[in-house]
């Protein structure tokens, strides 16, 4: 009795400590970690004719660390990150490799590259273009419509009273506080009006065109049928010139293996900055964070003007060590064997997969520990690991659809020992 009165308020002492986590964030790098790539970035900045720059590195290998360091000790450098994820189910089956061509969709060259413009305009503050086509959606203040409402019925209200003839006969036939009432009854129905078609226009976008003579004003967003950077390359440059930027780094763009964004970007780097040359001193610099094979052979050096590799912090040489320093920042280091965590470490090369796999280990430890006693520490890691690798697999074997890999294998097992248990069953007998 005593056993299981301590037991359980160990138990309890454990749960109420407090739960530490890991970011899955780009890390800050430390002043060693960052030699060699400090003075190569300080190098690219002080030369004027480095546009096109590539970071270099496989999968979690520390490109955005790299920048985001040297951006927090070079306050002063303008500059934004625009990141690009799939969206779209042909995106998506060339990234997994499902699409035999090697040309992306005209539609998701598209989106792409409206991706890219949207990002670029919410990131700069509307005051700074002024004059761009591309506005930024705001709902209008209640000042803003009221006084807009109050105008505009105030014109209509001088047009419609602007003949005072029928006023005089109104006047001389009734009492004026009647007229002043209908007046005021007139206006305040106008103004209500034009105050809730401005409230919904600047919500829902309602009038998209308005026809004055015969010029037709397109007033909303539309479909395009040709490159949105070919469309709009004089507004996408007056957005450049006078957001003031140093810099743009472009995150995530080489997941679709197709390099004709990157031919676009940098020919918009390029056009932008030849008309700027005479009037702006210091060029906009584009950073691609890429993976190395990309290009081909010669084209990498073709295509960049400059390459910075980045050395992956971790692999599978040394993602033991990381391990242990970081399950033992977590005290949940002793919770494994040496042997356990050297056979994990040669199926883990990524740090973030580490830390989210620590992450995870830390929940169901502490979920399962009020309400289980029965599994064992090394059992509950490796199944959290099995899903971090393959969560597909894990999906099918854990929703019991008689798929996956892991469900065959242990299918096949308990068939060998069940043919085990009849063979020895028949001989005995």
């Amino acid at each position: 009795m005593t056993d299981n009165q301590s037991g359980a308020q160990s138990s309890s002492q454990e749960s109420q400590k407090k739960l530490t986590f890991e970011k899955l964030t780009p890390t800050y790098l430390s002043d060693d970690e960052m030699q060699g790539y400090t003075q190569a970035l300080d190098f690219v900045f002080q030369e004027d004719d480095l546009l096109n720059i590539a970071i270099t590195g496989p999968y979690a290998s520390g490109k955005s660390s790299v920048i985001k360091t040297y951006e927090e000790n070079h306050k002063k450098l303008n500059g934004i990150h625009i990141s690009l994820s799939y969206f779209s189910p042909t995106l998506e089956s060339k990234i997994k490799g499902k699409k035999t061509d090697h040309e992306l969709a005209f539609e998701d060259e598209l989106m792409l590259e409206r991706k890219i413009i949207n990002q670029l305009i919410h990131q700069i503050e509307p005051d700074k273009i002024p004059a761009t086509e591309f506005k930024v959606k705001s709902e209008s203040t209640i000042l803003t419509k009221a006084i807009w409402a109050g105008a505009i019925t105030f014109i209509l209200s001088f047009l419609i009273f602007i003949d005072k003839t029928w006023l005089t006969n109104w006047q001389s036939e009734h009492n004026n506080i009647v007229l002043l009432l209908i007046v005021f009854s007139f206006f305040s129905i106008v103004y209500f009006i034009f105050y809730k078609i401005l409230d919904l226009q600047s919500r829902n976008n309602l009038i998209r065109k308005l026809k004055i003579f015969e010029n037709e004003i397109d007033i909303s967003s539309s479909e395009c049928d040709v490159s949105y950077f070919d469309k709009y390359l004089n507004e996408i440059i007056y957005i450049l010139d006078k957001s003031k930027l140093d810099y743009i780094v472009f995150e995530d763009i080489d997941r679709y293996d197709d390099n004709l964004i990157l031919n676009k970007l940098r020919e918009l780097n390029y056009t932008y900055n030849k008309k700027q040359s005479k009037n702006k001193p210091k060029p906009i610099k584009f950073f691609y964070l890429i993976k190395d094979e990309i290009f081909e052979s010669k084209e990498r050096t073709k295509f960049f003007d400059y390459i910075l590799p980045i050395v992956p912090v971790m692999d599978n040489s040394n993602s033991l060590g990381k391990m242990d320093e970081l399950f033992k920042s977590q005290n949940i280091y002793s919770d494994f064997t040496n042997t356990f965590l050297d056979i994990l470490s040669d199926y883990l090369d990524d740090i973030r997969l580490i830390k989210n796999i620590c992450n995870e280990y830390i929940i169901y430890k502490t979920k399962l520990a009020h309400s289980a006693g029965w599994f064992k520490n090394e059992n509950l890691l490796a199944i959290i690991v099995y899903k971090n690798i393959f969560p597909a697999d894990y999906a099918l074997t854990r929703l019991g659809l008689g798929q996956g890999v892991v469900h065959r294998i242990i299918e096949s097992l308990k068939q060998k020992k069940m043919n085990f248990i009849k063979v020895n069953f028949i001989n005995n007998n």
